[in-house]
Formats: structure tokens, sequence, C-alpha cells
């Protein structure tokens, strides 16, 4: 089943234009860092120098989390399908570099993982529907991405999307907990009689 539908996003729902938002889509450099300085700003304009130090707190879950699932893939050791299958997987061919690493480095995406953590992560400690599903449906754009481009098995990525989602809400509840500065930040919620 895992094969089948990564064929089936691979190549029967390919197109050129989907070709590009995806590769797009799963860049650093082209997506991942604009899309967290605009976050930075965001966080800054709504809630001063308490959404800047909010921000870093993201920023070095994200590293953490990366690191984590690099772990996670050195202990697994699963192939990507790009390099497993390279007969039958279809690497667009786009401006933006699709790199298909032949480690045994698949499992879990890390790509599915980041996008998770920061969604649950802003969303719990903010209390926001927008921020959540904003940021949701962009996890869900770069987790699909993964597939589409090959990189990634579909069971890797909703791993990364589980483990991410957990990590996320971990480390909310941490900070919650023991970060004075979020208080400050959440809005109230009213009581009505």
């Amino acid at each position: 089943m895992d094969q089948h539908l990564l064929l089936w996003l691979n190549h029967d729902a390919s197109s050129p234009g989907l070709d590009i938002f995806f590769a797009w889509l799963s860049q650093t450099t082209w997506f991942s860092v604009p899309l967290f300085a605009l976050i930075l700003a965001l966080l800054a304009r709504t809630h001063g120098k308490d959404g800047a130090k909010l921000w870093l707190m993201l920023a070095a879950i994200t590293v953490l989390g990366d690191q984590l699932g690099g772990l996670l893939k050195y202990i697994i050791g699963q192939h990507r399908p790009c390099a497993e299958l390279p007969e039958l997987v279809r690497v667009p061919q786009t401006w933006f570099a699709i790199n298909c690493s032949t480690h045994l480095n698949g499992m879990p995406s890390n790509h599915a993982w980041n996008f998770f953590a920061a969604t649950v992560f802003l969303g719990v400690l903010l209390r926001s529907w927008t921020w959540a599903l904003v940021l949701g449906a962009i996890a869900l754009g770069v987790s699909l991405s993964r597939v589409y481009l090959g990189v990634h098995y579909p069971s890797q990525v909703g791993v990364g999307m589980l483990l991410g989602a957990l990590y996320g809400l971990l480390a909310a509840r941490v900070a919650l907990h023991y970060v004075p500065f979020i208080a400050r930040m959440r809005p109230t919620i009213r009581n009505t009689p």
C-alpha cells in the first residue's frame, strides 16, 4: 500500500506545475527560511519582544527536533524510495534541487516532523485557530511534497507528522509551565454567564 500510494502521487497525480510547487515547498532556502522569517515578523508585530522570544523558542525546538529526527533515522535505518526504487520513482526536474540521499535515512521525514511540531507548538501557545489552520495547511502541503517528490514513503511522512505533533505538544506543555512570558501572550478566556 505504501509503495502504491507513493507511485500514484509521484506518477499519476503529477504535472509540471505541481513539480515546481512541491519542489519549492520542500526547499529550506527558498521556502522554510522565508516562512520562519515571516513568522518572526508576525509574532514580533503582534506580541512585541515576547513574540520574538517565542520565535526563538520555536527555532530552538525546530533545531532540537531536527536532531532527534536524525537520530531516529540513524537508529531505524530505512531507505528513501528514490534510492530504493530508482527505476520506478520519478524525480521531477526543476530549478529547485531535489536531493535523494542513498543513506539509510528515510524514517521519519524531518520536514513533516518540524512543520507539524511548529504548528502544534504555536497553535497551543497562542490559542489561535488561525495560526493552527494556516500552519497546519502549510505542514500538510510540505509533508505531501515529500511523497510527491519521491524522497519519502507515505509511512515515513506519517510517522514524521505524528512524532512532530507529539513533540510540539510536549514542547508547548513545558513552555506553559516553565516560561513566564507565555502567560502574557495568551489571550484571556472570558467566562460568559
